[in-house]
């Protein structure tokens, strides 16, 4: 912007400057404007962004359906003395403070369900779950607060 209404340099509108520091060199390319490209790419966006908001979030209703299904790990990252409890063949409590000792104990090919009693912390951890390799990570949306 000051470029323009300083009168100084090239405007870099419908260009992208690659500079290299290690080498003190640097690189114009130029594009334009695709209003076909714009569609497709918002169009991916969107289709990428929905896809991941529902892979990510577990309900209530499915989240029962999973507590003795051995293709899951559900996770209870709330203390020990919080209630309600979930008693589960699957089910391990490992408060949130503790999760990262035990990351090393939980296999990353898993699918893996966190839940707390809001929502809010499960949320956290699932990010710091993926942050450390796992893929397939969800977590109880809404927590199980009031749920039991």
């Amino acid at each position: 912007m000051l470029k323009i209404i300083l009168e100084i340099g090239t405007v870099l509108s419908g260009t992208l400057l690659i500079y290299d520091g290690l080498h003190f060199q640097n690189q114009i390319i130029s594009f334009q404007k695709s209003e076909k490209q714009i569609a497709i790419g918002l169009k991916s966006g969107f289709e990428i962004l929905r896809n991941k908001i529902i892979s990510e979030v577990i309900d209530f209703e499915v989240f029962k359906t999973k507590i003795d299904d051995k293709n899951y790990q559900l996770i209870d990252i709330r203390e020990v003395y919080e209630e309600p409890k979930i008693e589960g063949s699957n089910v391990a409590n490992i408060p949130l403070d503790n999760l990262e000792n035990f990351l090393l104990n939980i296999e990353k090919t898993k699918k893996v369900i966190l839940f707390c009693n809001t929502g809010q912390q499960s949320h956290s951890a699932m990010n710091y779950f993926k942050k450390e390799g796992f893929e397939n990570i969800f977590h109880l949306q809404n927590g199980i607060q009031h749920r039991l």
